[in-house]
């Protein structure tokens, strides 16, 4: 059973936005795994910590974009394709 690929506007439009939005509720936990607040102590307003959140936000986003992309990508060639033939079964 094949299932519905997402169209290209819904990966390249609305899946940033979601992504984004997603990985922003998570910020806090997420610049604490990636080392951040070990670089810049605690996100008591410095600049250069408020930078770097909004990039590691953005990079994540483009990185599960394409990702997303790719996979549909791989999928529709594979869609395209058909079935894989089947081996004759060995008696």
């Amino acid at each position: 059973m094949e299932s519905q690929l997402p169209s290209p506007s819904y990966v390249w439009g609305m899946l940033p936005v979601r992504f984004e939005i997603e990985l922003t509720r998570h910020k806090s936990e997420i610049c604490r795994l990636c080392g951040l607040w070990e670089e810049y102590g605690s996100d008591d307003g410095n600049f250069n910590a408020e930078r770097e959140e909004y990039e590691i936000i953005d990079e994540l986003t483009k990185i599960l974009v394409q990702a997303v992309a790719e996979d549909a990508e791989v999928r529709q060639i594979s869609n395209s394709r058909g079935p894989a033939p089947v081996a004759p079964a060995k008696q």
